[in-house]
């Protein structure tokens, strides 16, 4: 009879998920996730290829979280506004998942920024919403995203590295602000 399989792919990526909440991405590797689960290596990779096949894995799973912050930003009544500040709150409440999602160091040990509207899965439903409330131009519209994007991720890193503390009232008047000047800015241009 053929050994049963005492753990699960889900179970693995729990405990990965787990992990990089704790400690970051770093204490990922097969060992760590084998003593943790009591188990040697081998189940992980009855499910996965290799480490970076995991790794991958456990992006998306990342990811899943990430997008269940954005999407309830989006229900909001100001859903532009209300999908930053769930970025900054997914960025200070989750600090490694944000950092394993976000600022990862490539080959030349340069962070790269992984968030910018043109990768964001609901850039063109927040677009929409932008031009549609606020009356600009899609040009006009990108033009404000970018701008709010780089703030919006400049203040989420912060607080991701802990190197600021804002509660979301301070958040919500500093992203306010920076969009009231923004909008002020593209209006008068016309």
């Amino acid at each position: 009879m053929p050994k049963q399989i005492k753990y699960t792919k889900e179970m693995i990526l729990s405990t990965g998920i787990e992990m990089i909440r704790e400690s970051g991405i770093e204490i990922i590797s097969a060992r760590n996730i084998a003593k943790r689960l009591n188990s040697s290596s081998q189940p992980l990779f009855s499910y996965f290829s290799n480490m970076d096949d995991l790794k991958n894995e456990l992006r998306k799973e990342a990811d899943k979280l990430y997008s269940r912050y954005i999407e309830e930003g989006l229900k909001e009544n100001i859903p532009f506004k209300a999908a930053g500040i769930k970025f900054i709150q997914f960025a200070k409440e989750e600090p490694q998942l944000f950092k394993f999602l976000f600022l990862q160091k490539n080959d030349d040990n340069l962070v790269s920024l992984n968030y910018l509207p043109n990768t964001d899965s609901n850039a063109d439903v927040i677009l929409e919403t932008v031009i549609k409330e606020y009356g600009l131009s899609k040009e006009d519209a990108k033009k404000l995203y970018n701008h709010l994007t780089i703030y919006t991720f400049g203040i989420a890193s912060l607080l991701a590295n802990g190197s600021i503390s804002f509660d979301l009232k301070e958040i919500n008047i500093l992203l306010s602000d920076m969009f009231l000047s923004l909008i002020k800015n593209y209006k008068s241009n016309k």
